[in-house]
């Protein structure tokens, strides 16, 4: 997850893209568990940029979407990821400095 994070963040889509192929991430059922996690996780410690930065990668891999069957018994289609707008503090400039 980190080497798909990190090509992202240097803007690397088509090697983000041919390395989740190559790994066979798309037929994995626990990848779209483990990016809600690790949002969950970024909330919790109000790492916005690591936030955005995996809504990112879910939007990258056309991950953003699950199903759901509704309490009518009809299946829909609904974000992977719930609004931020209530959970995070005003957007403020993302700043990235290098270590």
């Amino acid at each position: 997850m980190q080497k798909l994070l990190f090509l992202l963040h240097q803007g690397r889509t088509s090697d983000v893209q041919q390395l989740f192929n190559q790994w066979a991430l798309a037929s994995e059922p626990a990848f779209k568990p483990l990016l809600q996690a690790l949002r969950e996780l970024a909330l919790r410690d109000k790492q916005n940029l690591e936030c955005r930065m995996v809504e990112a990668l879910a939007t990258t891999l056309n991950m953003n979407t699950r199903r759901v069957v509704t309490p009518e018994g009809l299946v829909q289609e609904t974000p992977l990821f719930e609004s931020l707008e209530a959970e995070l503090p005003a957007r403020s400039p993302i700043r990235y400095s290098p270590k």
